[in-house]
Formats: C-alpha cells, sequence, structure tokens
C-alpha cells in the first residue's frame, strides 16, 4: 500500500504525529473503501488486525485524520470515509439513502470556493465537502420494480 498525503505531511510536520493506532484507524478505512462508523472501525480492527482499541482513541484518530484532510467525516450518517488528498480539495459525497453507498467526487478549490463563498458574506464553511441524499442507480432500478 503506498504511503499517502496524510502519512508524509504527518511526517513531514512531526506534531502531531502519525501514530500506530492513526496509521492502523487510516489502513483500515483506506482498504475497506466505504463509510464506517467510530465503532465499525474497532470492530474492524479486532477482527482484521487483532488490535484493540477504545473508543476515545477511535474518536481522537478519525479527528486526526479528519484535520489532515484524510478523512471526512459524514456527519448526516455518523461515518468517516478515507480520501486520497494529495492538494487543497473539495468534496462532494453522494449517499444512497437506502443502501448507504456512496460516491465522492474531488473538485479543486479554485471551482469551489466561489461556490461556497456569497459575495458580501461573512459566512466561514468549517467542512471541505458537502452530503447530497437521494438513491443509487441499483436502489432506483429496485425500487421502480
Amino acid at each position: 500500500m503506498k504511503a499517502s498525503y496524510c502519512v508524509s505531511q504527518a511526517e513531514l510536520n512531526r506534531r502531531p504525529s502519525m501514530t500506530k493506532n492513526r496509521r492502523q484507524v487510516m489502513a483500515l478505512l483506506q482498504q475497506k473503501n466505504t463509510a464506517m462508523s467510530a465503532y465499525e472501525v474497532i470492530e474492524a480492527l479486532q477482527q482484521d488486525y487483532d488490535t484493540s482499541l477504545y473508543p476515545m482513541a477511535a474518536y481522537r484518530a478519525l479527528d486526526f485524520l479528519r484535520q489532515m484532510q484524510c478523512v471526512l467525516h459524514l456527519r448526516t450518517i455518523n461515518k468517516f470515509i478515507y480520501v486520497e488528498n494529495s492538494q487543497p480539495t473539495f468534496w462532494q459525497v453522494l449517499i444512497c439513502d437506502k443502501c448507504q453507498q456512496i460516491e465522492k467526487y474531488a473538485f479543486s478549490h479554485a471551482v469551489a470556493h466561489p461556490l461556497l463563498q456569497q459575495p458580501n458574506s461573512t459566512f466561514h464553511t468549517r467542512d471541505n465537502h458537502i452530503e447530497l441524499h437521494g438513491l443509487c442507480h441499483s436502489c432506483v432500478n429496485t425500487t421502480d420494480s
């Protein structure tokens, strides 16, 4: 598995460091390539890596990875998903309300910034993504049947 931008940035800055827990959580999310709750991360780490992680440690690792822009916190479903981030990026995340399938699309900040910051507004966005809910192609087809 190639070293990610997150790992190289954390190691370059040396503070805070990319701890073993953070590396394992990131590797798991990267490997699973799906959105997971903190408790799903804990369970998968136990099964796949034979590693026990307390909930608070999992949340701290996920928050660190979110701050490094290696994962997105999908607030509407309270799950986290890995994103490869080698440059400032804005994400559009499509979430299927029926099967929870997720599609993510990256945009440069140059494209996204004018859409997010309205002229004469003093409002500043907190997240680097927008979550949109609907039905994926598979669920639309099963609903129509």
